[in-house]
């Protein structure tokens, strides 16, 4: 489930809901691109196989909130160490080691299930209570550098939050595009493609500016 929260209390209720809905389809479309996508290059193959690894993440919460210039610089200065208003943060909660499964032999599940149907039952009323599951973490977004953004590049504010949720949220499930070998981008180019989003933030850095005249 993803928890959208505007602390800025600029967008109104339809652009929230829209919003709301985009973010949910980018996690479906990630989820389907696990399942069936084919790989047309080694770093999409090596983002695959990253992203099968990570995939039971995707069930986890996320938190996505909306914030002003001076947080979103306060945030950046605490957590990264930079003074500037950053566009977007990521924010992980969740461990990314996954557990592997190793084979396991047949007299060895028969013996587990053996343990378990003579193991004593615990009355519920004496169960330790579970603890909240982990949510995979928040994505933290720059909502008027967004704005400005968007005008610059004359797509909708919607666009670019949601390109701006992919990067955050490639970067909750492990990714890191200053320290791989190009699997980040390849993966959030294709993703953008797929979903008729702008350029990614990546692909940005390797454009020349927009001319103002």
């Amino acid at each position: 489930m993803i928890e959208l929260t505007d602390s800025t209390n600029k967008l109104d209720s339809i652009s929230l809901q829209t919003l709301h809905q985009k973010l949910h389809d980018i996690v479906e479309t990630l989820q389907a691109i696990i399942i069936s996508h084919a790989p047309s290059s080694q770093e999409l193959m090596h983002a695959r196989i990253h992203l099968e690894r990570t995939a039971p993440l995707l069930q986890k919460d996320i938190e996505v909130i909306l914030v002003c210039q001076e947080d979103m610089r306060t945030l950046n200065l605490e957590s990264m160490g930079k003074d500037y208003a950053t566009d977007v943060l990521s924010f992980p909660l969740a461990p990314l080691d996954m557990p592997k499964q190793d084979p396991t032999s047949l007299d060895h599940k028969a013996s587990a299930t053996s343990a378990i149907a003579t193991a004593p039952q615990i009355p519920e009323s004496k169960k330790s209570p579970q603890p909240p599951p982990i949510p995979l973490g928040s994505i933290v977004i720059n909502l008027p550098l967004a704005t400005s953004i968007s005008d610059e590049r004359a797509h909708s504010l919607c666009d670019e939050l949601c390109l701006l949720f992919l990067h955050g949220l490639l970067h909750l499930l492990g990714f890191d595009h200053e320290s791989d070998n190009g699997e980040q981008r390849a993966l959030e180019s294709m993703l953008l493609s797929a979903l008729a989003l702008p350029s990614s933030l990546i692909d940005r850095t390797l454009m020349p500016p927009i001319s103002t005249q």
